[in-house]
């Protein structure tokens, strides 16, 4: 775990004290959004486990992604949080699923010990590609080790990922999760991805399946 501490991008979970005060909904705003939110992870098709959110700078994108995050850490459903920020140089993409296991690990034992095992075994999977990266931190135990079947799902939340680094990794990013909920949609992950409708974004989310 400290190995992968050392590679995570840090300040971007949705109660870092690096993003202290976070942006949050003002009280009785943004109500049915959130519902349709609520209702789409609590109630959803497997084969949806997938939500954009997108608009221009300044609509509240972020304030929504946290007071989803919050929702869903008291129920104890929240996986993983990265909120991107370019400004910060929290946007590295070489280590989007490296940060996202370290929260999983610290929130499941059973991958916690699925992830102490693999590093190991093989110190240099944390130089590994993005790629790569997500098929061992995120293929290889939630779809070969089964790891929290039949538990309830868990959200991973990724919120300005037009402020990642690149668009060919941001289009990458998407992709990879895009495949991986059509292609295994009995794992109990559910994503949230909120940007900006930058073109390669919005033409990625556009790509048939």
């Amino acid at each position: 775990m400290k190995s992968l501490l050392k590679e995570i991008i840090h300040g971007v979970q949705y109660d870092s004290s690096a993003r202290d005060p976070p942006p949050e909904c003002h009280p009785g705003t943004r109500m049915r959004m959130l519902e349709r939110m609520r209702t789409w992870f609590f109630h959803m098709d497997p084969q949806k486990a997938f939500l954009w959110i997108y608009g221009p700078a300044g609509v509240g994108k972020s304030a929504v992604v946290q007071t989803f995050a919050e929702a869903l850490a008291a129920a104890n459903r929240l996986g993983a949080t990265l909120f991107f920020s370019r400004p910060n140089d929290r946007n590295d993409p070489k280590r989007v699923f490296i940060t996202i296991a370290y929260q999983l690990a610290v929130r499941i034992p059973t991958y916690r010990t699925f992830v102490i095992e693999q590093i190991a075994l093989d110190p240099e999977l944390l130089e590994k590609g993005m790629r790569e990266q997500f098929k061992i931190f995120i293929v290889a135990p939630f779809v070969h080790r089964r790891i929290g079947q039949g538990r309830e799902a868990l959200g991973i939340l990724l919120d300005g990922l037009d402020e990642c680094e690149g668009h060919g990794p941001q289009c990458d990013i998407i992709r990879l999760i895009s495949n991986f909920v059509r292609d295994y949609p009995d794992v109990p992950l559910v994503w949230v991805i909120s940007s900006r409708p930058e073109p390669n974004i919005s033409l990625t989310f556009r790509e048939p399946a």
